[in-house]
């Protein structure tokens, strides 16, 4: 069973509230997200990198993977898709990031989905 999408994303803000502003965009597409941290990026303080996660519940690999793509692909396109990887006892991981998102704001994105329990 595939339960959450995994993400981390890097926004183009100089403030937390600015920031914030551009996540509330991107729930829209992706729906609620759980906040695991978000804070001023350390390389460039221009940005914030925030790590979530997103309710996701799917249960073949094909139908999660297929729905994600769809997922993604209203956030930017040109995404690179690592994956499937198929591992022993049917556990599947599949991720991709994406270097020219849609949403204005937002600069890069990566995305994680697997079946471990």
């Amino acid at each position: 069973m595939f339960e959450t999408v995994g993400w981390r994303f890097y926004i183009n803000a100089k403030t937390k509230d600015k920031a914030q502003n551009v996540l509330t965009r991107i729930e829209k597409v992706v729906g609620r997200l759980t906040i695991i941290s978000f804070e001023q990026y350390w390389k460039d303080k221009s940005q914030f990198e925030i790590e979530c996660k997103s309710s996701f519940q799917e249960n073949g690999p094909e139908k999660a993977i297929f729905k994600v793509l769809v997922l993604v692909n209203q956030l930017g396109h040109e995404i690179d898709v690592m994956g499937p990887l198929l591992y022993e006892n049917g556990q599947v991981e599949f991720s991709g990031n994406c270097s020219r998102p849609f949403i204005v704001g937002l600069n890069w994105f990566h995305f994680y989905v697997d079946n471990f329990m």
